[in-house]
């Protein structure tokens, strides 16, 4: 796995988060 590709992953993953976290706000 490329470290640009978990970059990627990242990214998507906080915001995933930060979406959900400032839903529950």
């Amino acid at each position: 796995m490329s470290s640009e590709d978990l970059n990627q992953r990242i990214a998507k993953y906080l915001d995933d988060h930060q979406k959900d976290y400032i839903q529950r706000l």
